[in-house]
């Protein structure tokens, strides 16, 4: 989905701006989202801007079948930051959203998006008074989270969002919520996202103003993550000493599988206009904060941000522009990497991760995978194992595993299932050392789905090792388990402790109460609370934190 960039000409009137090359950054992105096979989800501000919406599109040579509109208010292009987190949830894998507070005290209206969502597209919507924002938020897909210690300065006093309805000014006020401590702040994270880790690591501080580790990472999937890293000519610069830090940090972390995180590729990092470095950390924090790694994924299309104007043949026209776009390329094998000029970004601290935001698909099949990489001894191994956790609300009508050395024939291995487990081997025999081997998983659900892991498998994106005697046998590289993972490690749910429903009503229910700005105080309730608002029967005994007559209380074990 995508923030449309609107001309503000008042309080409430607007006209779309369809000539800029900022507003043609969100052209491009409904073109790219389309490409990769989604809807492209847009926000405006009245119906009949449907129109001009399309109009443009058709000008301008790009996709316009597949949109869908949301009616409403907003203040800013920062959808990522303002916009839900969403999930899947319980057994059914069912879809909802996490909505946090954004406390950016200019965009009153941002903070109503998720709600939006919810009351036009269906979709729950659970909300929280913890402040946070989508760009300091990389998950893994099994339960892992990572965020910047931005998180803790935003939830340490009692500061909550402004909001307006958008049309009388008499209705904007200001939002109060508990301020919680660092250990808090952790607690609730990992309740409600970091369920398995929550990892919260230092902030950049040159990187336009937002210490969100969206600009220098991509967690990429359950193994491993890809990280934008700074040249040695930077060595001194804060950010790359921080971010070398974080990265030897998350390298040390366990996936779900016990074994460590990897880097699973190297982003180029971006130049002045001319191609030449940066002139100090300053220098590129405010004029520049230029990353490749900010970028969005659509299935198997990647909108990718660019430094030069794009050419006809969908690259960059600069050198070493074009030069880096090749090796993303190479990082990110299979996919198709669709290049948007993003210069009109330049000193924002954002790009094009930070104004999309991804609306899962329904229906889900979920594979995990503890993936063979890099150059490996087979030892002593008579089978070489390939086993998945592999689920959908259906259940699994049959997978199987698909694989060839040296980009040879493809051969298949029905796997066999235990529970969520799907197991198989290739005899150690059918390789020699040398080889490369190309592999990839295909599961079909009872009704009707079928998925690739990795996803771009039918484009080229294998998972790929090199057999080797210069190594020495690592057991930790194989998956040799063929039993099923427990539910609890891969199903989510949610921390009640932090979130109440969104019931779609429009006046706040929670205990965080409304001070408009002629300077009255906060009404005070009485009674137990939990920290999202709701009110509780009893005073509880369950462990957590909780709100009882305007002090917070915290339940450190069960009681009798």
């Amino acid at each position: 989905m995508v923030n449309l960039r609107l001309k503000v000409c008042g309080p409430y009137t607007s006209s779309i701006d369809t000539v800029s090359n900022l507003a043609k950054v969100f052209f491009y992105l409904m073109d790219g989202i389309q490409k990769g096979g989604a809807e492209a989800w847009v926000r405006i501000k009245q119906p009949n801007d449907t129109a001009i919406v399309y109009q443009t599109l058709k000008r301008m040579g790009l996709r316009h079948d597949h949109l869908r509109f949301l009616h409403g208010e907003g203040s800013s292009i920062w959808y990522r930051d303002c916009g839900p987190i969403c999930l899947y949830y319980g057994d059914e894998d069912n879809l909802a959203m996490l909505d946090f507070f954004y406390r950016r005290y200019s965009r009153a209206l941002d903070d109503q998006i998720p709600s939006l969502i919810h009351k036009q597209m269906g979709i729950p919507n659970y909300i929280t008074d913890f402040v946070w924002e989508g760009g300091n938020c990389l998950v893994d897909g099994a339960g892992s989270l990572v965020t910047s210690d931005a998180v803790y300065a935003i939830n340490s006093d009692e500061s909550g969002p402004i909001e307006w309805d958008g049309k009388d000014y008499k209705t904007i006020h200001h939002r109060y919520k508990s301020a919680l401590s660092k250990d808090e702040v952790y607690q609730a994270l990992n309740e409600m996202l970091g369920q398995r880790a929550t990892h919260i690591v230092p902030r950049f501080l040159y990187d336009g103003g937002t210490g969100h580790a969206d600009l220098y990472a991509d967690a990429w999937n359950e193994n491993g993550f890809a990280f934008s890293m700074m040249p040695e000519q930077y060595s001194d610069w804060d950010d790359c000493i921080t971010g070398k830090k974080n990265i030897t940090y998350l390298k040390e972390q366990k996936s779900i599988f016990g074994r460590n995180y990897y880097t699973m590729s190297r982003l180029p990092f971006p130049s002045n206009n001319d191609g030449e470095p940066f002139l100090g950390q300053e220098k590129y924090s405010t004029e520049f904060s230029r990353t490749y790694a900010n970028h969005t994924f659509v299935n198997n299309v990647i909108l990718q941000p660019c430094f030069s104007e794009v050419g006809n043949d969908g690259m960059p026209t600069a050198d070493w522009d074009r030069a880096n776009i090749e090796a993303i390329k190479q990082a990110y094998l299979g996919y198709t990497i669709y290049c948007i000029d993003v210069r009109e970004f330049d000193g924002s601290g954002g790009a094009i991760h930070c104004v999309t935001k991804q609306i899962p698909a329904d229906n889900p099949i979920r594979i995990l995978h503890k993936n063979i990489h890099g150059s490996v001894n087979l030892g002593e191994l008579t089978a070489v194992p390939f086993s998945a956790i592999i689920t959908n609300k259906s259940g699994i009508a049959h997978a199987e595993l698909m694989y060839r050395k040296n980009s040879g024939e493809w051969k298949l291995i029905d796997l066999t299932p235990n529970g969520n487990r799907w197991y198989g081997s290739v005899p150690a025999s059918t390789f020699q050392v040398g080889d490369t081997v190309d592999y990839y998983f295909v599961a079909t659900s009872i009704n009707g789905k079928t998925i690739t892991k990795p996803f771009t498998a039918n484009q080229g994106g294998y998972f790929t090792f090199t057999t080797t005697a210069d190594t020495s046998y690592d057991a930790d590289m194989f998956d040799f388990d063929t039993h099923p993972m427990p539910k609890e490690n891969i199903t989510f749910t949610f921390g009640n402790n932090w979130v109440t429903e969104d019931t779609g009503e429009d006046v706040p229910t929670d205990i965080t109460m409304a001070k408009s700005f002629d300077n009255s105080q906060k009404v005070s309730k009485t009674g137990w609370f939990n920290l999202s608002g709701s009110k509780l029967n009893s005073k509880p005994t369950r462990k957590g934190i909780y709100i009882h007559d305007g002090k917070k209380y915290v339940v450190m074990s069960s009681e009798k």
